[in-house]
């Protein structure tokens, strides 16, 4: 084991609710100081997962180390109460408490802990500086709108230093901009804290922008457990390959065939001969039929291109437009960067270039190979 203390290692970690598996044989290393996300749509077993480390919830199978030290195990009997695990948590709900101001809030856990009092007043003032809060350090909660009071319970929690900092859809009651702008606290926090963040979110972005590895998990089993960028270049199966990434990746269907030592894809009359990179999964396609994962920047709109398509519709942000394009019979995303539109029935020139596009077997759903296609005249 890491002499680090605040590093996370569930070993075949499993929780059923009667019959139910809410997680499924869970394996995972959460190295000490890092951003974990924990990712997946509604009831896939990532709060549970993150209620079972902080010990609100038990574990029906399985072992649950906090750095050297075993805080849960199903074999040996123990599970070691919440309030003695050294972790901080972060509701979705800010449970504030409210007879308190603020400043009582963020002060209760370290008046438990004994600080001295002007220890306490130094460090409320820094957690008030830091989450923008020195105005309404005398207010009470119900005086705050909500982003406020989650910025409270986020100041309340980090004052006491944990080493831990497990976070539950902290950010989905606050608006976009609110949103945006605690993120990139998140961010700062993480950096100098040098705690452990376990995040749990549905929010793919944000996800990507926060997490320094995500494990994205699917009706309680864990899919893929890696970097973001990883996650995105290198799915392991088309629903991690569908779940990141906005917009979201086209999938389309080809017939596969081998010519010449040559992998050809084809559709609607149209084929293209696949290139494959190494090491990647097992490096070569070997379905009949294949399914093509292609990112919308891999499509451009090219009016070199002897494939034509049509524009159905378009979403111009300004930094850039998805475009949604009708061709070899299918509708599929594209991004186009800079400040351009498009009108509805433009016909234009269409070209997939990129290294990254991803080959999956139908049936299984994995990924077999990731690789280019360049159009056969």
């Amino acid at each position: 084991m890491s002499n680090q203390s605040n590093n996370i290692v569930l070993k075949h970690v499993t929780k059923k609710f009667g019959k139910t598996y809410a997680v499924r044989d869970l394996n995972l290393e959460i190295p000490a100081n890092s951003f974990i996300s924990l990712l997946g749509p509604s009831g896939c077993g990532k709060t549970t997962t993150l209620r079972m480390i902080a010990g609100l919830e038990t574990p029906t199978e399985g072992e649950i180390w906090i750095g050297d030290k075993l805080v849960f195990s199903a074999k040996e009997g123990i599970d070691v109460p919440a309030s003695n695990r050294g972790i901080g948590f972060l509701f979705q709900n800010y449970a504030l408490w409210p007879h308190m101001t603020v400043y009582q809030n963020i002060a209760f856990g370290l008046e438990t802990l004994k600080w001295k009092k002007s220890a306490i007043q130094a460090r409320v003032q820094e957690m008030c500086e830091l989450l923008q809060l020195s105005e309404y350090i005398q207010r009470y909660p119900s005086e705050l709108s909500g982003g406020q009071q989650q910025r409270v319970a986020i100041a309340r929690t980090l004052a006491t230093n944990p080493s831990i900092l497990l976070m539950d859809e902290p950010l989905s009651n606050l608006d976009a901009k609110l949103r945006l702008d605690m993120r990139a606290e998140l961010k700062r926090l993480h950096s100098t804290t040098k705690a452990t963040f376990v995040y749990v979110t549905h929010d793919q972005m944000e996800a990507m922008a926060l997490s320094t590895s995500i494990c994205l998990m699917k009706m309680a089993v864990l899919q893929q457990y890696a970097p973001p960028l990883s996650l995105y270049g290198e799915p392991v199966n088309k629903f991690v390959a569908g779940f990141v990434g906005n917009p979201s990746i086209n999938f389309v269907d080809f017939d596969h065939e081998q010519m010449q030592g040559d992998s050809v894809l084809s559709r609607e009359g149209v084929s293209f001969a696949a290139k494959v990179s190494v090491n990647k999964a097992n490096g070569r396609i070997l379905s009949k039929k294949v399914c093509v994962g292609i990112r919308p920047e891999d499509i451009h709109i090219d009016n070199t291109s002897p494939l034509k398509g049509e524009v159905i519709s378009a979403f111009p942000y300004g930094m850039e437009t998805t475009v949604m394009i009708r061709f070899l019979g299918a509708d599929m995303r594209s991004v186009v960067f800079g400040s351009v539109d498009f009108t509805p029935g433009q016909q234009v020139g269409v070209s997939i270039n990129g290294s990254n596009i991803c080959f999956f077997d139908p049936e299984t759903e994995a990924l077999e190979a990731i690789g280019s296609m360049e159009l056969r005249q």
